[in-house]
């Protein structure tokens, strides 16, 4: 897929883990880096909870290859479903 072009994704708790490797860090803004597959499971899995968010879209950035590895640079956007308080 082109960078820069908007792709939903959507979460299955069970499989967030499986998305990322062992070495695969997360850069949330105002945040420090979460690293390896499990911490970053946990990473999606306490912010989609604690926000109550129904639906997160990833928009890729770039992709970058080198000989070994490859790299991509996301955007996501959380959609947050209020309900007032009676």
């Amino acid at each position: 897929m082109p960078a820069g072009r908007p792709r939903s994704t959507p979460m299955h708790r069970p499989r967030w883990r499986r998305l990322y490797t062992a070495d695969a860090a997360v850069l949330p803004s105002g945040r420090l880096p979460v690293k390896g597959s499990e911490a970053i499971g946990q990473f999606w899995e306490n912010l989609l909870n604690k926000t109550k968010a129904n639906n997160i879209k990833f928009e890729i950035a770039s992709v970058q290859q080198g000989d070994k590895y490859a790299f991509q640079v996301n955007h996501y956007t959380l959609s947050i479903l209020i309900t007032p308080v009676r």
